[in-house]
């Protein structure tokens, strides 16, 4: 028997793939891995169980600190206007606000204001490892 909700899920996906520019065999394919439906229905359930407790789990816990000794860590001032990755290494990327995406140039605002952030990052990063400001 035909499992219609799956099957529906995963027509779903591939239409809404599709309204995003996705028409190639490989766009699709991605989308469909995105969403879940390549996945185990055991493999599945438990991601979803995380994706719920996520919240309770991470409540009222202080933010990690961001790493500033690697470049990996933050993003490059040209970096995509979506998630920061730079040109050469972003190919597809998925971020929650941006979904799945092609690099996007960066605005003049977003290259100043991560400029300044990674100087003062790198700032900061000097006078907690006891050398002179950059």
């Amino acid at each position: 028997m035909t499992d219609v909700r799956a099957l529906s899920a995963l027509a779903d996906v591939i239409c809404r793939a599709q309204e995003q520019g996705r028409v190639t065999p490989m766009g699709i394919a991605f989308a469909i891995d995105a969403a879940g439906l390549l996945m185990s229905p055991d493999t599945s359930a438990e991601l979803d169980e995380y994706r719920r407790q996520f919240p309770k789990l991470t409540a009222g816990r202080p933010a990690l600190p961001r790493r500033v000794d690697s470049e990996r860590y933050y993003s490059t001032p040209s970096g995509c206007f979506h998630c920061g990755i730079g040109h050469r290494e972003h190919a597809q990327q998925w971020t929650p606000a941006g979904g799945w995406h092609q690099w996007t140039p960066p605005t003049d605002e977003q290259v100043k204001a991560r400029m300044l952030a990674r100087r003062s990052a790198r700032r900061q990063y000097a006078r907690a490892a006891g050398g002179a400001s950059c």
